[in-house]
């Protein structure tokens, strides 16, 4: 986007009496400028880029313990609230959450990523991670802050999640 702006400036010549035989010569006239008055013009421009910031709450997120009844259940565990994330964009904008890999590591089995979901909606719904990534938010216009509070469900597997 470019934005051109013109900054005009007038100065206005006075003739004081008695300088009979000066002339004020100026340069940059033009038609509808009352007499005495020189008109020149600077243009000024600059390019807008699409800017956006994006802003967590916290830069880690400590997922709620599970106890023996949250293995293997399709309900999984929810940690509600766990961040929040602000966008300020001069622009519409898509927000996408991803995994970096398909599968965790820490452990001593490869637990995927879609076994962690997120909500954005209080567990209304929840989408699973994936090396592709899901729309966690859009906007369609620009924004000075739009929050999005976002929670994870985990889902736990006996054979899968192990110390």
């Amino acid at each position: 986007m470019k934005f051109t702006r013109i900054i005009a400036v007038a100065a206005v010549m006075l003739l004081g009496a008695g300088t009979a035989g000066a002339q004020v010569n100026c340069t940059g006239t033009a038609l509808g400028i009352a007499a005495g008055t020189c008109l020149v013009t600077n243009t000024v421009t600059t390019t807008v880029p699409y800017v956006a910031r994006l802003t967590l709450s916290s830069a880690a997120t400590t997922l709620t313990a599970p106890t023996a009844a949250d293995f293997n259940t399709v309900a999984g565990v929810n940690t509600a609230a766990a961040v929040t994330l602000d966008v300020k964009s001069n622009s519409s904008y898509t927000v996408t959450a991803s995994a970096a890999t398909a599968n965790f590591s820490g452990g001593s089995t490869l637990k995927p990523a879609s076994s962690l979901s997120f909500t954005k909606d209080a567990f209304a719904t929840s989408t699973a991670l994936s090396v592709a990534g899901s729309a966690l938010g859009t906007g369609a216009a620009a924004t000075a802050g739009t929050l999005y509070t976002i929670g994870y469900k985990t889902r736990y597997d006996w054979l899968l999640d192990t110390p």
